[in-house]
């Protein structure tokens, strides 16, 4: 599945990299000047899926309006 094509065909994959990286950083800490993650890897996937949803229907979204308001000139 892809998204509308252009800068909003991205959007899915952005919006799961996105979450992969909120879940890893929400369960991080520093250790000997190392960052250190405990996040369980499936909690990384279903924030990528969360978040890759999000993004790719709101990428939907702006472009049906945008769409509309470019058809109303």
């Amino acid at each position: 599945m892809t998204g509308g094509g252009g800068a909003y065909g991205n959007l899915f994959s952005q919006g799961f990299s996105l979450g992969i990286l909120i879940a890893w950083f929400k369960e991080a800490s520093i250790i000997d000047s190392s960052i250190v993650s405990s996040a369980e890897t499936s909690d990384m996937l279903v924030y990528g899926a969360v978040f890759s949803l999000a993004f790719g229907y709101i990428g939907r979204f702006l472009k049906i309006v945008t769409d509309h308001l470019d058809s109303r000139k």
